[in-house]
């Protein structure tokens, strides 16, 4: 695998997979994820994402992404981690959701980032956002449900790991608490999360 540079940055998990294939990741309640797993699952949902949006995908497997946001509300497991892996797979920003968030707020983020998907983790995931879109008129946004179990149970090996070149484009879209107003989104490059990351580990 060739290394990342600030030129064309990578996703900066794809080191891990690449390291340490084989080894644990994450484990929620449900489970346990080695970060091939993680990948492969991650990976699957990124071809649904990618035709869902209509773009057409480069020769590295990404779309061009300058304009394409993704919503993504899921419990606090696996879920959360395939669908920023998938989004980011296919050069989208992601926009974070919570079950904590009040409908409303829900619908002001999608239609604030102009979201052009929703990928939710659960049923209950997909029940609240269906509701919530029905409520505020944005039914035109498309909702992915990912099912961890079905999307495992077609893992295959993937020898030859695509690596997507990022080139500083947006990772997330974080909305402030709004105490002054209405929030605001904060942006938040590849760059500046693969520099939080690099602190965190010479930290550790």
């Amino acid at each position: 695998m060739s290394a990342c540079n600030i030129s064309a940055l990578c996703p900066i998990y794809y080191e891990s997979i690449s390291r340490y294939a084989n080894k644990v990741a994450l484990i929620d309640h449900s489970s346990s994820y080695t970060y091939e797993q993680l990948h492969s699952i991650a990976r699957q949902l990124s071809h649904r994402l990618s035709s869902l949006c209509r773009q057409e995908k480069s020769t590295d497997d990404t779309i061009d992404a300058n304009s394409v946001q993704i919503g993504v509300l899921c419990p606090n497991d696996a879920s959360f981690v395939i669908a920023l892996w998938a989004s980011w797979m296919i050069g989208a920003t992601v926009i974070p959701l919570s079950l904590q968030h009040p409908p409303t707020l829900i619908a002001y983020f999608l239609n604030d980032a102009q979201c052009r998907a929703i990928i939710v983790g659960d049923d209950h995931c997909n029940d609240l956002i269906k509701t919530t879109l029905e409520n505020n008129s944005l039914t035109d946004i498309p909702i992915i449900n990912i099912n961890k179990n079905d999307l495992a149970s077609t893992i295959t090996h993937d020898d030859n790991l695509l690596l997507p070149t990022i080139d500083r484009k947006n990772a997330l879209i974080l909305y402030t608490s709004g105490t002054s107003g209405k929030p605001k989104g904060c942006v938040i490059t590849f760059n500046a999360v693969q520099a939080h990351v690099d602190s965190m580990v010479k930290a550790w």
